[in-house]
């Protein structure tokens, strides 16, 4: 069980509402349309930055996990808004026991790489 005092932070989940690109997929450029979806309590377990190498530029991108309570609605396309920083959902897994928790993986680069985040 996930207790009240774990969960510290603020965070907004969004989702976006811009344009898809030619696959379908939701445009995920920094300057894309987001919407509020929900605005929840949350825990910071790790943050870890990790080297880029797209398309000839080296950058950096950090990556955060954050726990938050069970729900079914979230999904790859979507953010996590935390101190002004989007940081785009690459995946989701269960925490404890099922239905408890959900931790998102999500990351956030430290400057533009091409037609990365």
């Amino acid at each position: 069980m996930i207790q009240a005092g774990t969960l510290r932070i603020r965070i907004k989940l969004l989702k976006p509402t811009g344009a898809e690109d030619i696959y379908g997929d939701p445009n995920l450029q920094r300057d894309s349309a987001w919407e509020e979806v929900d605005e929840v309590w949350a825990a910071v377990l790790k943050e870890k930055p990790e080297d880029l190498y797209a398309q000839d530029q080296t950058g950096t991108r950090v990556r955060k996990l954050f726990l938050i309570r069970h729900r079914d609605d979230i999904a790859l396309s979507w953010a996590v808004e935390m101190d002004n920083k989007k940081y785009i959902i690459e995946g989701v897994t269960e925490y404890g026991a099922p239905r408890e928790g959900l931790v998102l993986t999500g990351s956030y680069p430290t400057q533009r790489e091409g037609s990365l985040l």
